[in-house]
């Protein structure tokens, strides 16, 4: 075709030819960027030509999937790596799918088979992830007390990739600022399985405060390669030990819930931003179902909503707790009771009359709508489950239920909010589902990891100094449960007090602190935990509770959980798990 002179769009033709043939016999995906890289004469193809319009489709589609995949390399994470290889592999398979409908022969099989080729690439490239080990390094503690033999430095060594690494080294660099190595600055781990975390420590000496930076590199092999070698560098600080031992306050908070304005109460903003927003909104009344696991702050959140209000100031939040009510005349009592309490102005019956009932209930109501004016109540009613059992022990009628959904639905002075445990969604009882069919759900769980480290060290601000290891190992025990940290926090208080006598807590005395704990009551903490899972909990507990017992793992990764769960169970799916660790 290049000897032929005079034929329209010769040129063009020919440059496309050439694309077809390098993406053809590309061999490594480094020679499908090259090609998508180094398009020449191919912008401003004649559209009018149904086989140029195509390929200008083709080929613009590569250059989006090119530019995908170089964002790869900047994934460190395996899982996300490895979809994002996924997703582009679909992609360009479609591509050859759409390539295959709008082409005809001649050019039909060859774009076929060089899209096919470039399918293969990234399959190569999936294949090779997966056959690798991927280490990642981190120091666990970036900052330690001084002057003091003996402290150690905490690294962990993550393999990520789907392949074993072998024959880890980890190496310290000599000539670090400000510290001495009282040991060896070199260890050994023979294999880290696939997603598997191992711990290392290198004992160190340090004389003085200061900043430095630590510095080393990790080699290993797998079955792809040997000798691979991962440099790594890490900010430490070197904090000076206080001589002088004070007692500590013990600020931390175990069985009670927080009042409204406890200076302990962290986090929760996205919680009560929820409510806020959505119990009114577009105007309409929206009942509201705070449910999760005891002790997870449910109770203190309430607390905080009555103390603080609501954005919407015509809202008056009253809080009633299900545990102090004895029958449905307590029930209706109290909640009037409370009412009262909030707007003590009211005229006449409605200040004094005896309220033991629903129709009494629903007349009071009335009574006080016009002292009311704009005002709108918010019952919150807490430990909601606790209804249920006075139902089933008969204290209760069970036309409670219809009663109170009868004032949800035809009261405008009156919205709901009701917080319980997480078997408040697992109750199969037909006027439970119904009773709850227009409700908005929210799950009260554990605190976000920023907000569990302020509930850590803030209540003890320039009275007690946490470690870096320290606090990660608190939020590694307990996973950002309230009441556990606050219970962990008050027995390494304790210790420190009773017969440390320090101001600085080290990972030891969070170590301390859980074995205190759990000696003292394992069998409350076993049991409290299985009690309140449900049989897809219980199957997940039991599966990691045997592969970490047989493996003696520390703990055990999604991956190997999910396929301990699906020995016993085969219809499980990762996602199900996901959904109930979350």
């Amino acid at each position: 075709m290049s000897r032929e002179k005079g034929f329209r769009f010769n040129e063009e033709m020919i440059n496309t030819l050439i694309v077809v043939h390098r993406l053809l016999t590309s061999s490594s995906i480094k020679d499908f960027y090259k090609v998508i890289d180094n398009i020449v004469g191919l912008s401003g193809l004649p559209s009018e030509i149904t086989y140029f319009h195509s390929i200008e489709n083709i080929l613009s589609a590569l250059g989006r999937i090119k530019k995908s995949i170089d964002k790869i390399e900047s994934i460190t994470r395996f899982e996300t790596k490895y979809s994002f290889f996924i997703q582009q592999k679909e992609n360009l398979t479609a591509l050859a799918t759409a390539a295959s409908d709008s082409l005809y022969e001649p050019f039909r099989t060859v774009w076929q088979q060089a899209l096919d080729n470039c399918v293969g690439l990234v399959e190569q490239e999936i294949k090779l992830l997966q056959g690798s080990a991927v280490l990642a390094v981190d120091l666990k503690n970036r900052e330690i007390l001084v002057p003091t033999e003996g402290r150690l430095l905490y690294f962990t060594i993550h393999n990520k990739g789907r392949e074993l690494a072998l024959d880890v080294i980890v190496t310290l660099r000599a000539g670090i600022p400000l510290m001495d190595f009282s040991g060896a600055s070199q260890a050994k781990i023979d294999i880290i399985e696939s997603d598997t975390v191992k711990e290392i420590a290198f004992p160190i000496s340090a004389p003085g405060p200061g900043k430095t930076t630590i510095r080393g590199s990790v080699t290993f092999s797998d079955r792809m390669s040997k000798d691979k070698t991962l440099d790594f560098s890490f900010p430490l600080t070197l904090v000076k030990k206080r001589v002088e031992f004070k007692e500590i306050e013990n600020p931390y908070i175990v069985g009670q819930p927080l009042k409204g304005e406890a200076p302990l109460y962290f986090g929760r903003e996205d919680a009560f931003a929820f409510i806020d927003k959505n119990i009114t909104a577009s105007g309409a009344h929206h009942t509201i179902v705070c449910h999760g696991l005891r002790r997870t702050g449910k109770s203190s959140l309430l607390n905080r909503i009555e103390s603080l209000g609501f954005t919407d100031k015509r809202l008056v939040p009253i809080n009633l707790d299900m545990q102090g009510i004895e029958d449905e005349k307590d029930f209706y009592a109290t909640v009037t009771a409370k009412i009262r309490g909030q707007f003590p102005l009211l005229p006449g019956p409605a200040a004094t009359s005896k309220v033991d009932s629903f129709s009494r209930f629903k007349a009071f109501l009335e009574e006080i709508k016009p002292g009311l004016a704009e005002k709108i109540i918010v019952l919150m009613i807490d430990e909601f489950e606790e209804l249920q059992m006075r139902v089933e022990d008969g204290r209760i009628s069970r036309t409670i239920f219809s009663n109170i959904r009868h004032l949800m639905q035809h009261e405008e002075k009156l919205i709901f909010l009701f917080c319980g445990t997480h078997q408040l969604e697992e109750m199969s009882a037909d006027y439970w589902s119904i009773f709850f069919n227009t409700a908005l759900y929210l799950w009260i769980s554990r605190l976000k990891p920023r907000d569990a480290e302020r509930l850590v060290k803030e209540p003890v601000k320039d009275r007690l100094h946490y470690d870096d290891l320290a606090v990660a190992q608190i939020l590694k025990m307990t996973g950002g449960q309230p009441y556990l940290t606050q219970l962990l926090c008050r027995t390494l208080v304790n210790a420190l007090n009773e017969t440390k006598k320090r101001n600085d807590a080290v990972i030891d005395d969070v170590d301390d602190a859980v074995e205190e704990i759990i000696s003292g009551g394992a069998e409350h903490f076993s049991q409290s935990i299985w009690e309140q899972s449900n049989l897809v909990e219980r199957l997940i507990l039991s599966a990691a509770a045997e592969e970490m017992t047989l493996r003696q793992l520390d703990f055990i990764g999604l991956d190997a959980l999910y396929e301990k769960v699906r020995s016993s169970a085969p219809s499980f799916t990762r996602k199900h798990i996901l959904d109930t660790l979350e």
